[in-house]
């Protein structure tokens, strides 16, 4: 069920939907680690500790935090040490128990930036196809590292 609510999305913002250009974004609203961590135990139905489940888990969970903030705050900052802590106290793991990827993220300072202002992310769509949600996520290092695999 929520894969085909994820590939309907993706369908719009690909063939029904204009992105519009990047501009100058507002001051981004940081997501405190105890948000995070109920955000990711909230995932529930599946192995959240699995490699396989890993964009899974990381995916819903954006969606939710966005969801949850609605208007309010449409930019969203996940701190890359708050997400790394949220996600070992939430799936009950110490630090080498994590999956490759988490570990690499933290160790390469990958802060999270979750834009879901409705005119950001899709400027135009369909009339009636409309995305019920959007984002345009970016992982940003601090340490300016360009990539990590």
């Amino acid at each position: 069920m929520w894969l085909r609510g994820c590939l309907r999305a993706c369908s719009l913002l690909l063939f029904g939907a204009t992105l519009p250009a990047l501009g100058t974004a507002p001051e981004a609203t940081r997501v405190p680690r105890e948000l995070l961590v109920r955000a990711l135990r909230a995932e529930q139905g599946y192995d959240r500790r699995a490699t396989a489940n890993q964009s899974r888990l990381q995916t819903r969970t954006l969606l939710r935090l966005a969801r949850e903030a609605g208007t309010a705050a449409p930019l969203l900052l996940v701190d890359y040490a708050d997400w790394f802590q949220a996600y070992l106290t939430a799936l009950d793991l110490s630090a080498h128990e994590a999956p490759l990827s988490v570990r690499l993220s933290h160790e390469h300072q990958y802060d999270i930036l979750i834009d879901a202002r409705p005119g950001a992310v899709v400027a135009q769509a369909k009339p009636g196809e409309a995305p019920s949600q959007a984002l345009n996520v970016l992982w940003r290092s601090r340490r300016k590292t360009p990539s990590y695999s």
